[in-house]
């Protein structure tokens, strides 16, 4: 990976929301909830979330994350490293936060929004 890739890879981390057990009621996993634009280019992926297994709030295992669609029906679009009741957990999460997840994603909230408006599972 060329070193403009892996800026590029490890700020993209600061246009993301984490969200910890305690506020999406996923058991052991941070969700990171992504803009879908950020610096005025335009995001090469469509509306997801990306789950990491454990309590640590850090980037660390992020390019490990399992990927899950937000728009349509939710689904996973790259498996990481985390156990199938998360996968299905956070699933579980993305269709009963959709709307907010979407709205957050099109850039018409905030995080502090996003954060008031979820509802854990």
């Amino acid at each position: 990976m060329n070193l403009k890739k892996q800026i590029e890879n490890r700020y993209s981390v600061f246009s993301m929301a984490n969200l910890a057990t305690k506020t999406t009621g996923v058991q052991n996993a941070i969700i990171w909830v992504s803009v879908g634009e950020t610096d005025g280019k335009k995001s090469t992926h469509g509306p997801r979330i990306k789950v990491v297994e454990g309590t640590n709030m850090t980037s660390a295992g992020l390019t490990m994350a399992t990927v899950i669609t937000i728009s349509g029906n939710p689904e996973v679009k790259r498996a990481g490293k985390i156990k199938n009741n998360i996968v299905k957990d956070a699933i579980l999460f993305v269709k009963q936060n959709k709307d907010t997840l979407l709205d957050y994603w099109n850039g018409q909230i905030d995080t502090a929004e996003l954060i008031q408006r979820i509802r854990p599972i």
